[in-house]
């Protein structure tokens, strides 16, 4: 059983060092990344129902899906069991292939990065059930 401490994250942290106050202020930015998560949704699922395919309108680009990812991985490092840690590297891998995959779509347009596109976006979405549940527990 843990202590009731770490069972309510939702509360102030128990203490006040340096590594509670961070883990503390991740798990609450997780409110702003998911914002941001629909916005890029909403973008991508506009961009590919466009006519229009304006090269670098935004899929060149690695902001969105970086701004996404390194919080939610910050937050998954300061959640995961020590164990678990090697779920990390995995993510920030996949990100950099996905990246290279879009880097070789771009000539082909839109539908050229969407490979790369998605394996840059999805696997950090795909470990957000995992932060949910790692935050109620």
């Amino acid at each position: 059983m843990r202590p009731a401490s770490s069972r309510r994250r939702l509360a102030l942290p128990g203490s006040d060092d340096v590594a509670t106050r961070l883990a503390f202020g991740l798990c609450w930015d997780l409110l702003p990344v998911l914002r941001l998560i629909a916005a890029v949704g909403r973008v991508s699922n506009l961009r590919f129902a466009s006519a229009q395919d304006i090269a670098g309108s935004g899929f060149g680009t690695p902001s969105p899906p970086v701004v996404i990812a390194v919080p939610l991985h910050l937050v998954l490092a300061t959640l995961l069991p020590f164990p678990a840690m090697g779920l990390i590297p995995l993510l920030a891998l996949q990100f950099a292939l996905g990246r290279i995959f879009l880097w070789r779509g771009y000539p082909r347009g839109a539908g050229g990065q969407a490979f790369g596109f998605g394996a840059t976006l999805y696997p950090s979405l795909a470990a957000l059930p995992l932060i949910l549940t790692l935050l109620v527990l």
